[in-house]
């Protein structure tokens, strides 16, 4: 009995706010006329509208590609002072590792370091020099130049001998 009287409740409430009861289901659903915008064939895509990039982000993506394109050349100095290297072209090959240096390679720091601490451009090494750029590229994450500082701090070559910042290093590498 309970059922019925609550069944009944509800039909009258449904009938109280929206009228007339449905005849069908269709009858009950809300029909929508699509607007102009969504008025588009089932194939079509709607079409987003094209924003323009705030000069931030026009800024921020030309630094990037100045980035890559510095990468890119850094890079292509480090191979090409490899390769005259490995011919005993020690400088033109020192030159080319530097320019990769400054550019930000750590590996170009390396290859400087090693032509300077064994003297290989003019026989005479030089520690001082080589250290500095052992320095640079272990500080741009190349173990192998951690290694090699680790070595002339441990020995005091090029530098003043310091055991503790050489087990440190060692350590790093």
């Amino acid at each position: 009995m309970k059922k019925v009287i609550f069944l009944v409740m509800l039909m009258i409430g449904a009938h109280l706010v929206f009228g007339e009861e449905p005849i069908d289901s269709q009858d009950a659903t809300i029909k929508q006329e699509p607007t102009p915008e969504q008025n588009t064939t089932q194939d079509s895509q709607p079409q987003l509208p094209q924003l323009e990039p705030t000069p931030e982000q026009v800024a921020e993506n030309n630094a990037v590609e100045q980035f890559n394109e510095q990468m890119r050349n850094a890079n292509a100095a480090l191979n090409s002072a490899m390769a005259f290297a490995k011919m005993g072209e020690y400088n033109k090959a020192l030159e080319l590792f530097t320019q990769s240096c400054k550019a930000g390679n750590a590996a170009g720091c390396f290859g400087s370091g090693l032509i300077y601490m064994h003297g290989m451009t003019n026989g005479v090494p030089d520690a001082n020099t080589a250290v500095k750029y052992y320095a640079q590229a272990c500080s741009g994450g190349d173990a192998t130049a951690c290694a090699n500082l680790a070595l002339a701090y441990d020995s005091g070559n090029g530098v003043t001998q310091d055991k503790k910042l050489a087990t440190d290093l060692y350590t790093v590498a």
